[in-house]
């Protein structure tokens, strides 16, 4: 039976001597060339090949061509061949190189591959992959800039120990930089990393274990926010940060807390935490101690998974994602609006397991994209993120 084989993603890595624009020149200068000359064409493209359903294994021969279009079009630079490439459960990588062909203009990947034993055929895999955008920082070495910086992209310096890791923050305190990482399993607590000029060092100030964190500062001091969802009788923990290490400054009564997102209006600092359980979300005010519960919870009683706050034209809007209420996962996800006192519902979204909202501005447009995981039906998880536009 002949194979039948799958590039299910393929993704583009610029490795090798790319630069980018950093500030522009006027009419008439020179572009400037790389130190120690020219730059390389050549970039690192990495991909997973699957035969059927299964990830392939063993050695394979590759051709690719570069074309103009996503069919048809033309062919650009040569073709390159490439035999008994190994590829291990379904991973390949490939260094390619078609030339100076990379203008800004769109470009395909055509890929074709057959058993490294034959000398048969190539099948050709379909549709082309769009190489976008790394390849395109090639083309600023020939752009009109005074200055080029060099980078490497998406390579791997570092892994950290984790524990059913949900979350990640980023932060800084002072000239110093950190990253939290939530972890979920209970042996497993959240850790907080320093960074160390190559690398984050060993994690100190554990935490209690979590699904997320959230960094904020309050009148010049710092302080992480730690969502525990593992057990409905467990409360969340507030850490304040003491000069050397995190320590725990109190704690908020929430069963189950799943997200925590931190805002401030007119100078007034909230707390919004979402919640895994099939209770009602809440609502924080830091009162210049601590953060109590605060206004009328208006939050639906539903199972949670995220909190997004924004403001558009002026007006704060809180919105809640929600999952699933009972065993119905076709429930609406709500945005609330700021009354100049407190929360109350503005709009209904429907959402089919609602996981979580991103708010975002192109232009003068303001977009809310709504992540939807599982309408109830078993073993279809196949769902449409939404988007919203005001």
């Amino acid at each position: 039976m002949k194979k039948r084989f799958s590039v299910p993603f393929l993704v583009a890595l610029i490795t090798l001597n790319l630069y980018v624009i950093v500030s522009a020149t006027t009419p008439g200068q020179t572009p400037l060339q790389p130190e120690g000359g020219s730059m390389s064409t050549a970039f690192t493209y990495q991909g997973v090949l699957n035969t059927g359903s299964s990830a392939a294994n063993g050695s394979y021969d590759f051709r690719f061509q570069l074309f103009t279009a996503l069919t048809g079009g033309s062919q650009l630079g040569s073709t390159v061949t490439m035999n008994d490439r190994p590829v291990a459960d379904g991973l390949f990588t490939a260094e390619l190189d078609f030339g100076p062909v990379f203008s800004g203009q769109p470009r395909y990947l055509e890929i074709a591959v057959r058993p490294g034993s034959s000398t048969g055929s190539y099948e050709v895999l379909s549709p082309r992959q769009a190489i976008r955008p790394a390849p395109y920082a090639m083309h600023a070495a020939y752009a009109p800039t005074p200055k080029l910086r060099y980078f490497e992209e998406f390579q791997t310096i570092q892994a950290v120990t984790g524990g059913g890791s949900s979350d990640m923050e980023y932060f800084t305190i002072g000239n110093d930089a950190y990253l939290a990482v939530a972890n979920s399993q209970p042996t497993a607590n959240t850790q907080v990393y320093h960074w160390e000029g190559n690398g984050f060092g060993t994690a100190f100030s554990p935490m209690m274990n979590g699904v997320d964190s959230e960094f904020f500062i309050i009148d010049g001091e710092s302080y992480l926010a730690v969502a525990n969802s593992d057990d409905p009788s467990t409360t969340s923990t507030i850490y304040r940060w003491n000069g050397n290490a995190f320590v725990s400054d109190h704690d908020i009564s929430v069963a189950q807390a799943s997200d925590i997102e931190f805002f401030t209006i007119s100078g007034q600092h909230y707390l919004a935490v979402a919640t895994y359980a099939d209770v009602a979300s809440k609502l924080f005010r830091w009162n210049g101690n601590i953060f109590q519960a605060y206004g009328s919870q208006p939050f639906t009683v539903a199972v949670s998974n995220d909190f997004e706050f924004f403001t558009i034209s002026g007006e704060s809007y809180l919105a809640l994602a929600n999952v699933v209420i009972g065993s119905n996962y076709n429930i609406d996800s709500i945005i609330y609006r700021w009354n100049g006192a407190d929360f109350e519902q503005e709009y209904a979204i429907p959402t089919r397991g609602g996981q979580g909202f991103e708010f975002f501005t192109i232009g003068d447009e303001s977009y809310l994209a709504v992540a939807n995981a599982y309408d109830g039906q078993s073993g279809l998880r196949d769902i449409n993120t939404t988007f919203a536009v005001t």
